[in-house]
């Protein structure tokens, strides 16, 4: 079987993303928007949760011991850890609409709760491993970064998760490394242009208004959620075109 092209592939992400915007949108002023806000106003200026497509295991930074850092710090490590379900939930929308399934959005984040403690688990299993990797040489961090690209579709939409799931993500991509590697190169460049160009064109006004500043990052945070999208519909083309069975 022929593979979708890159540009298919953010065709068909673009066409998903739009129709289903609201449940994103509502996914990050729940899950982000919210411990963004309480952080930008109790921690140093320009500390940001990660995004859902990030890795999040990394301390917020140092800051004087005081009660309205200890609330920041909480804040920041639970919006942290409820970016995961930003992510799972995203793939629950790629799969539901691709099946063109009728769902509601409490029953969409209940379904996504299902699959938090071994998403948590399993990313912080990656984290570690791509820690080491990096720490001993960059070049194998790299390599293992695209082979387990896919560990979080694997486990909402193939059933598997721990050291199977990044076994199964490996097996995915192994034979096409170079391509998933040039596409999400090429992603990155797309959704980064617009990120850079956004945060220059509002800094004076995020300067002027701090709490504004949660707003730009719930901004980031949605156009991020682009490639949950692309990365649940790539992980099933990636199925489809497997060479052997998997």
């Amino acid at each position: 079987m022929q593979q979708k092209t890159f540009g298919e592939l953010l065709k068909d992400s673009w066409e998903l993303y739009t129709t289903q915007f609201k449940y994103i949108l509502l996914l990050v002023v729940f899950f982000y928007f919210p411990f963004q806000l309480i952080t930008t106003f109790t921690l140093p200026e320009e500390t940001l949760i990660p995004t859902s497509f990030e890795a999040f295991i990394a301390p917020p930074p140092d800051t004087p011991d005081t009660i309205w850092t200890l609330v920041g710090n909480i804040s920041w490590v639970v919006g942290s850890v409820f970016t995961i379900i930003i992510s799972i939930s995203i793939i629950l929308i790629v799969a539901k609409t691709l099946r063109k399934e009728q769902f509601l959005f409490s029953n969409l984040v209940k379904e996504a709760f299902q699959y938090f403690i071994p998403a948590l688990l399993t990313t912080i299993l990656l984290s570690l491993w791509l820690v080491l990797l990096f720490f001993l040489l960059i070049i194998p961090g790299i390599i293992f970064l695209v082979y387990w690209a896919f560990v979080m579709p694997t486990i909402v939409m193939g059933g598997k998760k721990y050291i199977k799931a990044l076994q199964y993500s490996k097996s995915l991509v192994k034979g096409r490394w170079w391509q998933v590697c040039g596409r999400y190169i090429g992603l990155g460049l797309i959704l980064g242009s617009i990120l850079i160009t956004i945060g220059l064109t509002t800094s004076p006004v995020m300067v002027a208004i701090p709490w504004l500043q949660a707003v730009l990052y719930a901004i980031f945070e949605i156009i991020a959620a682009f490639a949950g999208v692309f990365t649940a519909l790539y992980f099933l083309d990636l199925q489809r075109t497997a060479p052997r069975p998997l």
